[in-house]
């Protein structure tokens, strides 16, 4: 090689250069790929769930939510869980009480659920990963909302569904102003000019599948994006108002133990 003329070796060495920074970039990629995938499957975990001869998602008798905060079964753990939630109202932005990680928007939700044995992880914008789209919310279910940028279509705010009365949704949530409230969502200008989607868990899926077919036959109409109105006047209808986008905090939330 040592014969070769110089502008051959010269290119001969480019292209050994060339060739490794293609495979390391491959190799990079694909690694970034395998952690996003293995994030993807992280992001939520649960015990075994136990289902009634209705559908109905049951909790273990001995979960937090009933032996740590006393809510009392009804057979039902999408009411139980909204039982637990009004336990909190009135907290502080990021309460923290006996939860391992703060209680914003997202941390809210995910102590709720996680009191019955289903543990999720990540920032609003995760929890929309895993929640499948639907049309027509139910108890249970997640609004997810656009941050304080009213521009952007990326979701900063998550909320849980307490009650559907026609178009009128009833939500719990924890805002930055006035820490965990429910409300109707329509009744907030801020929330309900930011509304993006309801999103519905795996976990209740098969739940809510066993009332399908009655739905079928009488269907009501999807919630139409003009019914997520503004319906009164709210003092809290301006951006101080808002929620701190919580996937700018980066939190990483680990399993609770019951």
């Amino acid at each position: 090689m040592t014969n070769l003329p110089k502008f051959i070796i010269q290119a001969l060495r480019k292209g050994y250069l060339l060739l490794v920074i293609v495979l390391f970039s491959s190799l990079c990629s694909s690694c970034g790929a395998k952690a996003r995938a293995s994030r993807a499957e992280t992001m939520f975990s649960s015990s075994s769930m136990v289902y009634d001869e209705n559908g109905k998602l049951l909790a273990d008798p001995d979960c937090r939510a009933y032996q740590y905060h006393a809510v009392a079964p009804t057979g039902d753990l999408v009411q139980d869980l909204i039982t637990l939630g009004r336990k909190f109202i009135g907290k502080p932005y990021r309460y923290r009480g006996p939860s391992p990680w703060a209680m914003d928007c997202s941390g809210y939700v995910r102590y709720l659920f996680s009191c019955f044995g289903i543990h999720l992880r990540g920032s609003s914008a995760d929890l929309a990963q895993v929640a499948r789209s639907v049309r027509s919310p139910k108890p249970g279910d997640l609004l997810f909302f656009k941050g304080r940028n009213q521009r952007s279509s990326r979701i900063g705010h998550v909320a849980l569904v307490v009650k559907v009365d026609g178009s009128r949704i009833t939500m719990m949530h924890s805002t930055n102003s006035r820490g965990i409230v429910q409300e109707v969502l329509q009744s907030n200008a801020y929330f309900s000019s930011r509304y993006i989607r309801a999103g519905r868990l795996p976990h209740l899926e098969r739940m809510y599948a066993s009332y399908r077919e009655a739905e079928a036959e009488h269907t009501p109409k999807p919630v139409p994006a003009s019914a997520i109105a503004w319906q009164a006047p709210n003092l809290f209808s301006t951006p101080f108002f808002g929620c701190i986008e919580d996937g700018e905090v980066g939190e990483d939330v680990f399993a609770v133990s019951r």
